[in-house]
């Protein structure tokens, strides 16, 4: 009787080893599947296809598609994620959490058609420039570091504009405004 309770222990407390250690593999394996998973979305949405395929960035699609950030003497596009989603990790999914506001307007119909599109399109570029302010222009530096300026081969003017800047502790949007975009037609509230 004693060796088959013995048996029976010692297989309960193989079953319950075998038990947390298949416990612990799935939640492994689902914990990386997951993580890939959601790396990809966020990778696959930082794509200038992805943020452009929405019916209501056509119209800043093509303007950036006019600009130097899209074409260039040098050949380096800029896409969409480069100026608008940070690099960092919690900067990111707070501007991912921002773009969602542009799908929550198309839906409510507030700037599905061009004409909408305009009339709000003083509100979004304020919003976006106040945001590169806060930041300090931090996604155009990603790209463009003053260390990494030749003002030697800048006009006069962009020379002592950028050395000014520099030395105010000005971010980049706010000389460069519309660098990518239209600047949108002020709307005066008299």
């Amino acid at each position: 009787m004693s060796l088959i309770k013995g048996f029976w222990d010692r297989l309960a407390v193989r079953s319950v080893r075998f038990a947390v250690l298949t416990v612990a593999a799935i939640g492994i394996v689902v914990g990386v599947l997951g993580t890939v998973s959601f790396n990809a979305a966020v990778e696959y949405t930082n794509t200038s296809e992805f943020c452009t395929s929405c019916h209501t960035m056509e119209w800043a699609a093509d303007e950036w598609r006019e600009s130097d950030h899209y074409s260039n003497a040098s050949g380096q596009r800029a896409g969409c994620a480069d100026c608008h989603v940070p690099d960092a990790f919690f900067p990111k999914m707070v501007a991912k959490v921002r773009a969602s506001s542009d799908v929550w307007h198309q839906i409510r119909g507030t700037i599905d058609t061009r004409e909408k599109y305009d009339e709000r399109r003083e509100y979004l570029a304020e919003k976006v420039q106040d945001w590169l302010v806060r930041t300090d222009s931090a996604t155009c530096r990603s790209c463009h570091t003053a260390e990494a300026m030749n003002l030697e081969v800048q006009s006069r003017r962009g020379r002592n504009q950028h050395q000014q800047a520099k030395e105010d502790g000005e971010t980049c949007i706010e000389c460069h405004e519309g660098v990518a975009h239209k600047r949108p037609a002020p709307s005066f509230d008299f």
